[in-house]
């Protein structure tokens, strides 16, 4: 008698198991066939969609991930195209998905923020540009807008091989008492900074010691008097960090 009670209570829960089973084959089964159907037709750019861009012109986006005429969805790669577009963007992270209905493709991505404007030498003349924390370069798109915060901070003669010492700088200048207003690099590998209080600060082409220039730099900035921190005028020469030496005169960048 208690058995065949136990007999009964199992059985709605073996119908349900049976129902789940079921369910997971016919949605398996309907995404083969929606894959199948769907899965090799040609992707065009208005099935694919793009979110997160603020200042990177979603034509741009598109042109970056490089995907051929009549490339079917099965045959796009989402981890290719985020390593290419990572490369050819002012983009710090990326997420790429496929889809099946509606057919297309997701874009979403997170943009590179810049924190300052900044120039570098070309063969056509000087090209203007922003930079992020980083340091790295950030194209101006013309669609875009930006903020006159940007003109805070200039960063003059910017190149792949500056890079390294730009990012040391800026990573310096977040936790320093100083304002940074412009670094400026020479082609004959002198590096210079304009600050609030300084009208030049001399580090010279010596990278190895720039970061005790730096750290010179803040000591002076706390220690000096404002007297002697005019912006208009003192000229600050570290090129030996361990004797600093002060100048007072006009002098245009």
């Amino acid at each position: 008698m208690k058995s065949l009670k136990k007999n009964q209570k199992s059985i709605p829960k073996e119908i349900k198991q049976v129902w789940s089973i079921f369910c997971y084959f016919s949605i398996s089964l309907l995404l083969a066939i929606l894959l199948a159907n769907k899965g090799w037709e040609p992707i065009a750019t208005n099935q694919i969609n793009v979110k997160g861009n603020i200042n990177i012109p979603k034509e741009q986006i598109i042109e970056a991930l490089g995907i051929r005429a009549k490339t079917s969805l099965l045959k796009i790669n989402p981890k290719e195209l985020e390593s290419k577009i990572q490369k050819n963007l002012p983009i710090q992270s990326v997420a790429i998905s496929r889809r099946i209905s509606p057919l297309g493709i997701d874009v979403e991505i997170l943009e590179k923020k810049p924190i300052g404007l900044a120039f570098r030498s070309k063969t056509s003349g000087k090209e203007a540009g922003m930079i992020d924390k980083e340091g790295d370069w950030i194209p101006i798109f013309e669609s875009a807008e930006y903020t006159n915060d940007l003109n805070q901070l200039i960063v003059e003669g910017w190149s792949s091989r500056n890079k390294p010492w730009i990012t040391l700088i800026l990573n310096h200048q977040r936790e320093s008492p100083k304002k940074l207003k412009k670094i400026i690099f020479n082609n004959d590998g002198q590096i210079r900074l304009q600050t609030k209080d300084f009208l030049l600060v001399d580090l010279g082409s010596k990278k190895a010691l720039l970061k005790k220039q730096l750290d010179a730099f803040d000591e002076l900035s706390r220690s000096l008097s404002s007297d002697l921190k005019n912006g208009s005028k003192t000229i600050l020469d570290l090129k030996n960090p361990e004797k600093p030496k002060l100048f007072f005169q006009k002098k245009e960048i």
